[in-house]
């Protein structure tokens, strides 16, 4: 029987920095997501994780600047 391949991990100060936010809020937003692996005091995040920090991030309304005019 063969394991299973583990997923990709990024540390939150890898992710933070390609994302262009601090450390501390990426941490601070994975914690209260749920988004993340605690092994002791160290943080690990799978691609899972960045998937939902990334989605909770999304703004939550559309800009309505870039809307379509209606014809009337």
């Amino acid at each position: 029987m063969t394991a299973a391949p583990l997923p990709n991990v990024y540390t939150p100060e890898a992710v933070a920095a390609h994302l262009g936010v601090s450390e501390r809020t990426l941490r601070d937003m994975a914690r209260q997501l749920g988004a993340c692996r605690m092994f002791g005091n160290r943080m690990i995040l799978t691609e899972g994780d960045v998937q939902l920090i990334m989605e909770a991030a999304r703004c939550p309304t559309p800009s309505t600047g870039a809307a379509p005019q209606q014809e009337k």
